[in-house]
């Protein structure tokens, strides 16, 4: 018993010190002066507020939308536009459908679940494979998720989008 103990004991204390051999840091070498003052550089991160995404070419952006109307502009595109009327346009943005279906389970009881399709698209539009579904599929209750929109000025500046969550209404 007094055996184990020890030999526990000493595996613990290897790993004690190992564990505090490995967290020791060197210490910096000192900087040489080369006696003149020098400027210390401070850096910073430049924050931004993410731009407003619309539908189409209106001033829709979220909220619960009329499947026509909601069709009419997703074929249209997105665009965004900053607090300086700055047009945006995009260049990428991930788009999640969540479809509302009605399933029976094992016991017979209705249950409203959601079926997603997610898909990254590039440029402004839906891809085609899911613009060839997509305004069949759509009918009240279901709910579209666009974001990380990728944004870019007509200068080449870059910037990312709030994301959108639009509902399909009547």
């Amino acid at each position: 018993m007094k055996r184990t103990f020890g030999m526990v004991m000493g595996i613990m204390l290897l790993f004690f010190t190992v564990t505090m051999w490995a967290q020791k840091k060197k210490k910096p070498a000192p900087a040489k002066t080369t006696g003149k003052t020098e400027k210390k550089v401070t850096a910073y991160k430049a924050y931004t507020t993410p731009i407003a995404v619309y539908l189409g070419h209106s001033n829709v952006g979220a909220g619960i939308v009329a499947k026509q109307v909601f069709d009419s502009l997703m074929k249209q595109g997105l665009w965004g536009r900053d607090s300086s009327n700055v047009e945006y346009k995009v260049t990428s943005f991930n788009f999640t459908y969540a479809e509302r279906n009605v399933y029976e389970d094992s016991t017979g009881n209705s249950i409203i679940l959601s079926d997603y399709m997610i898909e990254h698209c590039d440029g402004d539009t839906v891809s085609a494979t899911i613009a060839a579904s997509l305004y069949q599929r759509t009918k009240a209750g279901d709910t579209v998720y666009i974001d990380q929109v990728a944004l870019l000025r007509s200068d080449s500046v870059g910037a990312m989008g709030k994301s959108l969550k639009v509902v399909i209404g009547k």
